[in-house]
């Protein structure tokens, strides 16, 4: 159930898509309800979640958690994957977030692609991201997170594959497996490219005042909280 008057307008990055404030208004309507935060977000956000979960483990916890209901933030597109998921298992109450690089892609866009290169002769599997929307993941021949599309391209014995997510994998993929063939556009991400080799290094070897994070240790303390907790339910829902 997806309220309106948690709907953030933005152009910034999922994670600068919800406050810390916005989970404790959650809560406040919602008591007792865990909230299950993506790990694309603030410490200060952890900090007032439950448990953090990634592309790779969401649903197996998710699944897993006690209770018929839960709160999942920020991204909607995840969140109403893991809606279809659990239909009939638990209710999954949704914050009004996305990523704005898979909100790019759309099904018109995806119906297009498969069937000109149906009409073509083209074997086209194409894989999405669960931050995608839901009627991209219905026309998806997989989906799962960055790791799992890896896997899934090695292992297949399909040659021509459309990675629905940001460029970076698709560029790397390109690279590892000539013998494959990577179709169709990409969305760049700005937020992830402002990273860089070379800044890293420089950072580690010689950090300036401007490249310091300090949080409040009360914040990182009830955070790490959060991501323990996504360990210790990845051990003990593991199939």
């Amino acid at each position: 159930k997806l309220r309106e008057n948690y709907k953030f307008i933005f152009s910034r990055s999922l994670s600068d898509s919800i406050e810390a404030e916005d989970v404790i208004r959650i809560r406040e309507e919602f008591p007792g309800v865990p909230v299950v935060c993506y790990i694309n977000t603030s410490a200060a956000v952890k900090a007032e979640c439950d448990v953090c979960v990634t592309s790779s483990n969401y649903l197996r916890i998710c699944e897993g958690l006690p209770g018929d209901r839960l709160i999942f933030v920020p991204d909607k597109f995840m969140g109403r994957h893991l809606q279809n998921s659990l239909r009939g298992k638990k209710e999954v109450i949704l914050y009004d977030g996305e990523c704005e690089v898979h909100a790019e892609f759309t099904g018109p866009k995806i119906r297009n692609w498969k069937k000109n290169m149906s009409e073509n002769g083209i074997d086209l599997k194409v894989l999405s991201h669960p931050e995608c929307d839901s009627e991209i993941i219905k026309k998806s021949d997989y989906v799962g997170s960055t790791s799992q599309m890896v896997n899934y391209v090695k292992d297949s014995e399909k040659n021509r594959f459309f990675l629905l997510t940001e460029c970076g994998l698709t560029n790397r993929l390109q690279s590892e497996l000539s013998n494959k063939e990577f179709v169709g556009t990409c969305t760049m991400c700005k937020y992830m490219k402002s990273n860089s080799l070379k800044g890293i290094l420089d950072v580690l070897e010689s950090p300036k005042s401007q490249d310091k994070i300090q949080l409040d240790s009360i914040i990182t303390k009830r955070a790490l909280k959060c991501i323990d907790a996504m360990f210790y339910y990845t051990e003990a829902f593991k199939k």
